[in-house]
């Protein structure tokens, strides 16, 4: 067969423009001119006539081989041949058979990968080990392929054969690389030792899809290689040839490594520059821990890193030397942080992406941005003007629009790490938004295989939001949790050294013990207290070297890092005897040398510290850090300068003595902009502030943001309203409004819950008018986040204000956002009714958009309370008005209103009709959400209808749509539908194993139906393995609490019948009135009530309900009994055949039967079917008749049979008692 390449297409034989073989110009092309007749065709391998199969081809060539002739000269030669001679004794032990070989490079081929692979390994292993002349350095790439060429006199040619030779230009000296077909052929066997780490994917030369490139990692050789050599990933096929300009070129254009600008670009180099001085020590097992995450992120997983501990204790240091790791090892470095005010929501995505965006190559950006522009668009609008991409976002409910922007932002991280791996590094992650969090969950549960390490930092108290989350995040597979505690006293000591520049001993060394101890090793605290040691005089700054640059902890700053334009102060030295010439603070007076430690002054915190640092600042200088820390962690320039009314020049110089205090420094990425050198010092400054200083100071920067035109409306909000100032009362409503629309528009819900709030804070404390619609839209804002409980208590109180206001337009809207939108089977509410009701009355009896809603969602939630007979005639009125005043997205609500609102089996073929009305609908007015609609009632309608295949079908297709859109809501419905099905054809571990995962996601959207979804959907398995009756806590439970739903004292009865207990049957049964089921509504559980019943009656002989069960149950014959979409209960003639045995209608029974059987069979429901043949088995036997007792023995056995493959112990109960007496 073909083998399929990775662009999805077979390297066939014979293509356009095939490659003999062709690592670079020495190895020649094959045209297709140059074939000759197929008959004179042989095997390369066997040089017999050709005979096509598959093989694995290996092309070699040596890196830099211009540079070694030009180095070496006549001895070239030698190299050259002993390259060679060690290749040839390689490929030869194990079966290789050379193809061609032009100057340095080789092609051969292998008859199988495994072969192909230990050449390869044992070929570069001799190249290591082989001692080359004085100053050789042989480095020879190698790329590995498996497929299907075609052989031409002696040689190999085809589209496989070119795609080989491209995988082994993209490669360095020394790497060898495998295509995704090789990769996953030699995976699962691979020899102890080797392993394999993926690249992603990469355009390689002349093709016109990316390829999946994997990297073998062989041990004892280097494994860490710049990026691939490949052309861009934004060239398209037709720019191949010019933005891979030198791939497959001589050997003059090869280098040891891409250039600095291509390695890093994209990678947050400032921050890296921000943290080139930081001190390191100690933190071996962090960092190893930290490795080991890269390394398995690099081989193509997922892996998320949490990172905890106290302030200060060097968490983002520690994020910093991983960082620089990756970046050497050719990863992207991406850097975002939580600030304590979260004014805009995803902040550390947004930093981290933006940053990359600004960097990263414009042709890059667009290749990667343009597939997921229309959701990303939502956060970052000035990305896709820069590329020139317009994004529009698909409009949908809450959870479609906040998991399409997700999945959009995830794919764009996949598509940058199909290029190289990335480290995404999130710091302070305890002061993260809700929003946040739920990104990086979805990010990293993501089942896409990525190579992504996200390292995220916290502090092990204050968690906030993150306390919720910690316990989900830690349970997926990929993560890894990091605690970072305080250094030892040996690691303590290393520490002083590296800042003061030297060894210490002595009483340096008490002192540094001393101090490890006061500060709990806590690094941050320890670089200030060695500050304060220099400022009180117990230590000196040393001479600084000849480059005038401090000696930093890793000296070496990564490629491409600029150089931090303010390195922390020199380095300090213990001062050995007291100079003269710097007077004593008054208790270190009478010292004559240096002091003890018991004699320095120690501060006990760090805020005792910053305190101190803070009064040696001129006045000016701490009154603008002030105003700066309310500002935020970062703080521009121009706004300080407007807040403060300092001129900018001065408050330059006024930033430089704060700067030179450790206090601030400057931001490396945006110009005029600085940060404060930690949260502690900015909260120190502001909890001093004291509360009416402070909202004063908030009400300047208010007002300098706005004067600012292209300010954000989170800032001016957050500003205005913490002001507390009824004089901007009108501008903090309306900024607060203005970014809670702008959350709302980022899905990002509980930061639009914040601002709204907010507005409703400041409207309570100054008045106005405007209550009504901020509570509605706070109501909107609860419901979207999934705040069901406060939603609704928003929506009453806007119900509330708007009656007080006499306004029926904002009563009509709390009304229909009360309950958001209804589940079809929807619990009764008094007050949701209540609130429809108030609504109808106050918009009167005139036709109207929104009386025809009213009154279609009044139906659907009367759903379980109200007659059957009602429900129809506020349905006919709804939907006769929406039709009058000719609103076609009102007629499609009130039809979708009735669907749900009529929803019992007399109901079916009137809802096909109302589905493909709402499809129709749903196509002219270009609304997603009605299509996929109105294609879940028209699968549950055929479903129910008995037409499982149509059903089937309609699935299929709704579950594209769904994918297509990324509509969660409409994928669990297409995994309940995925349970279904394998429980009807009794695959029941898979049913099982999708069941629960559907059951986990329920649980996180804190979904209505979370205990009556599992139930359904398990209720047909349990029923058939004998194991209903372990539900009877479950059920009791929730028909206490639902005791207004009639199938509860059915499935009570139902469970006494399955446990044998007829007499408490009989005794239910007792208390109803054989009419009973006749008087039931007919709704959405009227099938499983029907079943229920059925099971109970026949189980104890009841023929009075048999009879009147089979005459209500007769109509619907041709229809399946479901739980709507949850679950399937047989065929309804199953249950009218198991009726008409009871009561003794033996041929009505056997003619039900058959019609069963042939039912379960066409779709394909293995368990059904046995367990019809059981209870069908039964009836023949009583029946009597020639040729049934024969008949019944072979379905008996047929059945039993199936109860053994699937330990269906219900039907082996049951077989068991139809064995006839002397049998």
């Amino acid at each position: 067969m073909a083998v399929t390449n990775t662009s999805g297409a077979a390297d066939q034989p014979g293509g356009t423009d095939e490659a003999a073989v062709e690592p670079g110009p020495r190895i020649r092309l094959v045209t297709p001119g140059s074939l000759v007749d197929q008959n004179m065709l042989t095997d390369p391998l066997s040089g017999e006539p050709s005979a096509t199969g598959t093989v694995t081809l290996l092309f070699t060539d040596i890196e830099g081989s211009t540079r070694l002739v030009r180095r070496h000269g006549e001895r070239y030669g030698d190299i050259l041949a002993a390259c060679q001679r060690l290749q040839r004794q390689a490929f030869a032990a194990n079966n290789g058979r050379e193809i061609d070989t032009q100057g340095d490079s080789f092609f051969v081929a292998f008859r199988t990968s495994k072969d192909a692979v230990a050449a390869a390994v044992a070929a570069q292993r001799a190249l290591a080990a082989h001692q080359w002349p004085a100053g050789a350095r042989v480095r020879v790439r190698m790329g590995l392929h498996t497929t299907e060429p075609t052989a031409w006199t002696g040689r190999f040619v085809g589209l496989g054969v070119h795609r080989a030779a491209r995988l082994c230009a993209a490669g360095h000296g020394g790497q060898i690389l495998l295509s995704e077909i090789t990769h996953s052929l030699v995976e699962d066997a691979l020899p102890d030792g080797l392993d394999m780490r993926y690249l992603g994917e990469h355009w390689l030369k002349d093709f016109d899809q990316t390829q999946r490139i994997w990297q073998l990692a062989v041990p004892g050789l280097q494994n860490t290689f710049p990026p691939l050599r490949a052309p861009d990933a934004s060239a398209s096929a037709g720019m191949c040839d010019e933005t891979a300009a030198g791939t497959d070129a001589d050997d003059d254009a090869d280098s040891d490594s891409d250039s600095d600008s291509e390695h890093s670009a994209g990678s947050h180099l400032g921050w890296l520059a921000s943290m080139a001085d930081a001190a390191f020590v100690g933190r071996v097992t962090e960092l190893r821990a930290l490795r080991e995450s890269w390394e398995r992120a690099r081989s193509g997983h997922r892996v998320l890193a949490l990172v905890s501990g106290e302030p200060g204790i060097g968490k983002t240091t520690l994020a910093a030397r991983i960082a620089r790791i990756a970046l050497d090892d050719g990863g992207l470095v991406l850097y975002g942080r939580w600030d304590e005010d979260v004014l805009a929501p995803y902040q550390a995505y947004r930093e981290a992406l933006s940053e990359y965006s600004r960097t990263c190559p414009r042709s890059v950006l667009r290749a990667e941005f343009s597939e997921h522009a229309d959701e990303i668009s939502r956060l970052f609008p000035e990305v896709a003007k820069r590329i020139g991409v317009v994004g529009t976002p698909l409009p949908g409910n809450a959870e479609a629009e906040r998991f399409r922007l997700f999945e959009a932002i995830d794919g764009w991280l996949g598509t940058m790490a199909a290029r190289r791996p990335v480290l995404t590094v999130l710091d302070d992650l305890q002061w993260a938004d809700r929003s946040s969090l739920l990104l990086l969950q979805h990010i990293t549960r993501a089942l896409r295989a990525t190579p992504l390490l996200v390292v995220a930092t916290y502090r092990s108290t204050d968690h906030g939001e993150l306390s919720d989350f910690l316990p989900r995040l830690v349970r997926d597979v990929g993560c890894r949790r990091i605690t970072v505690d305080g250094l030892d006293d040996d690691e303590t000591v290393a520490l002083l050294g590296r800042i003061t520049g030297g060894g210490l001993s002595g009483p340096d060394l008490a002192l540094a013990r001393e101090l490890r101890a006061d500060t709990a090793g806590n690094p941050f605290f320890l670089t200030e207290m060695m500050r304060h040691l220099v400022d009180m005089g117990t230590l000196f700054p040393a001479p600084l070297p000849a480059s005038g640059r401090a000696p930093s902890a890793d000296p070496a700053v990564p490629a491409g890092l600029p150089a931090p334009p303010n390195p922390l102060p020199a380095p300090l030295t213990p001062t050995g005897p007291l100079q003269p010439d710097r007077p004593l603070p008054a208790h270190l007076a009478d010292l004559s040398g240096p002091p003890a430690p018991s004699q320095v002054e120690i501060p006990e915190t760090v805020r005792d510290l910053v305190r101190w640092r803070l009064s040696r600042l001129s006045r000016e200088c701490a009154a603008a850090l002030d105003v700066a820390s309310v500002i935020g962690h970062e703080f521009d320039v121009d706004i300080l300068s407007t807040a403060t009314r300092i001129d900018e020049m001065r408050l330059l110089d006024l930033l430089d003595e704060a700067q030179q205090a450790g206090l601030v420094h400057e931001d490396h990425d945006q110009a005029a902009r600085y940060v404060f050198s930690h949260s502690v010092v900015r909260r120190f400054l502001r909890d001093n502030l004291g509360l009416t200083r402070a909202a004063r100071l908030h009400r300047r920067i208010g007002d300098a943001f706005q004067d600012r035109q292209a300010s954000a409306h989170a800032e001016l909000a957050h500003h205005y309203w913490a002001s507390a100032d009824p004089a901007v009362a009108d501008r903090a409503v309306h900024y607060a409004r203005l970014a809670g629309d702008r959350a709302l528009a980022e899905a990002a819900f509980d930061g639009a819950v914040l601002h709204y709030r907010r507005a409703l804070d400041v409207l309570d404390r100054n008045g106005g008018g405007l209550r009504a619609e901020l509570l509605l839209a706070l109501g909107d804002a609860h419901g979207r986040a999934g705040e069901y409980p406060a939603r609704d208590a928003r929506f009453l109180e806007a119900a509330a204000a708007a009656r007080s206001s006499d306004s029926t337009d904002l009563f009509t809207r709390a009304a229909f956002g009360y309950g958001g939108v209804l589940p079809p089977a929807v619990s009764p509410d008094p007050q949701g009714r209540a609130l429809l009701e108030e609504a109808l009355q106050r918009l009167g009896t005139a036709d109207s958009p929104a009386r025809a809603r009213a009154l279609g969602r009044l139906a659907h939630w009367i759903h379980h309370e109200r007659p059957y007979a009602e429900r129809v005639a506020l349905c006919r009125e709804a939907i006769a008005m929406a039709r009058r005043v000719r609103d076609l997205a009102t007629l499609a609500t009130v039809l979708r209103h009735r669907c749900w609102a009529l929803d019992g089996p007399r109901d079916v073929d009137e809802q096909l009709v109302d589905a493909a009305e709402i499809l129709r609908l749903g196509e002219e007015l270009g609304n997603h959400e009605l299509l996929l609609d109105g294609l879940r009632i028209k699968m549950s309608a055929r479903f129910r209808r008995g037409e499982f295949e149509l059903a089937a079908d309609t699935a299929a297709t709704l579950t594209d749509l769904a994918r297509e859109l990324r509509h969660p809501e409409f994928l669990r419905i297409a995994t309940m539908w995925n349970v279904v099905v394998a429980t009807i054809e009794g695959r029941y571990g898979h049913a099982q194993r999708l069941a629960g995962e559907l059951q986990a996601h329920l649980r996180q959207l804190g979904h209505s139906q979370i205990d009556l979804i599992p139930i359904g959907q398990a209720l047909p398995m349990l029923w058939l393995q004998g194991r209903l009756a372990d539900t009877r806590s479950l059920i009791d439970d929730i028909a206490t609490l639902q005791s207004h739903i009639q199938i509860w004292p059915a499935m009570r009865a139902w469970l006494g019948a399955e446990s044998g207990a007829d007499d408490q049957v009989r005794q239910l049964l007792g208390r109803l009135s054989p009419d009973a089921p006749a008087r039931l509504d007919e709704n959405y559980s009227w099938w499983a009530t029907i079943v229920a019943f059925i099971q109970a009656a026949t189980a104890v002989g009841e023929q009075e309900w048999a009879g009147r069960l089979y005459d209500l149950v007769l109509p619907f014959a041709r229809h399946n009994a479901t739980l709507g979409l949850a679950g399937f209960l047989g065929a309804v003639t199953h249950h009218l055949g198991v009726l008409a045995g009871t009561l003794g209608r033996w041929d009505a029974a056997c003619a039900h039967f058959e019609a069963a059987l042939e039912r379960h069979q066409t779709m394909g429901s293995v368990p059904f079917v046995a367990l019809t043949q059981t209870e069908y088995a039964l009836v023949l036997t009583a029946r009597g008749c020639d040729g049934d007792r024969e008949r019944a023995e072979g379905l008996r056995a047929a059945a039993l049979r199936t109860a053994a493959e699937l330990d269906l112990k219900a039907i082996r109960t049951r077989a068991a008692r139809q064995i006839p007496p002397g049998a």
